[in-house]
């Protein structure tokens, strides 16, 4: 009986082009819009939008512009600046985040600020 043996190189090919698609195949810093969220899994700069900002990502560095109303920040150890109307919400339901919050020039007041998760600490500038 004769047997056929793959080539090595060949046997190889289904695993590069699963590396592949899975290293090159989505982008986290564009944001999927689920059930009236814009989430993002990784960014290092946004801009809110009508939609509220859901952040899954980790171990980000991220600042976010624009006139924010609700944000909330699912992912871990990230430290991120966020640009908020007044009287908007910053929830966080990750862990170990700073979060640097800042109103509009000439604005007083405070965002509704939750903290869900362990860990996290609000900041104003100033």
């Amino acid at each position: 009986m004769l047997h056929c043996r793959t080539p090595l190189f060949m046997q190889a090919i289904p695993l590069i082009a699963t590396l592949c698609l899975a290293a090159c195949g989505h982008d986290d810093s564009a944001p999927v819009v689920d059930r009236g969220w814009q989430v993002y899994g990784y960014a290092s700069h946004i801009s809110c939008g009508t939609l509220p900002v859901l952040l899954n990502g980790n171990r980000m560095d991220l600042t976010v512009d624009g006139a924010c109303s609700r944000v909330e920040v699912a992912g871990d150890h990230n430290d991120i600046s966020i640009n908020m109307v007044p009287g908007g919400e910053i929830r966080i339901t990750g862990s170990h985040n700073d979060v640097t919050w800042h109103l509009p020039p000439g604005v007083r007041g405070t965002p509704l600020l939750i903290d869900k998760g362990d860990s996290n600490t609000f900041h104003r500038p100033g």
